[in-house]
């Protein structure tokens, strides 16, 4: 998964941090699971720290 394709999916969505629980909810329905490339990407689309995606991410698995 590239940054693209998260880009694509998350369409005319505001990039706002308040969505990324949202996010990697919509990213598990779309590819089944969440990986660390999908969280890399992730965050780098939303311009925050891959260790915040990674902690929302854990602690909501």
């Amino acid at each position: 998964v590239s940054e693209e394709e998260i880009r694509v999916l998350l369409g005319n969505r505001p990039r706002q941090r308040d969505l990324l629980i949202e996010f990697l909810h919509l990213i598990q329905d779309t590819y089944g699971q969440l990986e660390a490339r999908h969280l890399h990407a992730l965050a780098a689309e939303l311009d925050i720290p891959q260790a915040e995606v990674y902690e929302v991410a854990s602690f909501y698995a």
